[in-house]
């Protein structure tokens, strides 16, 4: 069931016009601008029921934009995070695959990357999703 819900993630941010890169899970700094990187982040129980387990999952993004100050860098920075959002934050959340998606934090910072400047974010996206008890492979 993660390994559905983060496909479906990657593609439905690959779909975002004029992004350059989407990786999952990076092993290194991006070199195409946009970008959008996807973290696996942090997953709890949050109910268990006699068939099914209800997962809270936290994905991590961060996207990057070429540039390291000024109003037009912070535009195009805002831009790629509303772009996220929109992608993400839908009804049914994530085609059906998960109960509730919802935007958590956000942080702004100056990133040196390949060592040029450039503007970020990272955004958490909570998710919550079941899968049948015993098997988080399977939805419930």
């Amino acid at each position: 069931m993660r390994e559905t819900i983060f496909a479906e993630i990657e593609r439905r941010l690959n779909d975002i016009a004029g992004i350059q890169l989407v990786e999952r899970m990076p092993s290194g700094d991006p070199d195409a601008f946009p970008c959008l990187s996807i973290f696996d982040g942090n997953q709890e129980v949050v109910e268990e029921g006699s068939a099914h387990t209800r997962h809270s999952l936290t994905v991590m993004l961060e996207g990057f934009v070429e540039g390291a100050s000024g109003a037009n860098v912070h535009a195009a920075l805002s831009a790629l995070y509303a772009d996220a959002v929109v992608a993400l934050i839908t009804e049914p959340p994530l085609g059906g695959l998960a109960e509730t998606i919802s935007e958590a934090g956000m942080r702004v910072s100056v990133a040196e990357l390949a060592s040029k400047r450039r503007l970020g974010f990272g955004l958490d996206i909570q998710i919550e999703f079941s899968t049948q008890r015993g098997n988080p492979a399977m939805p419930a």
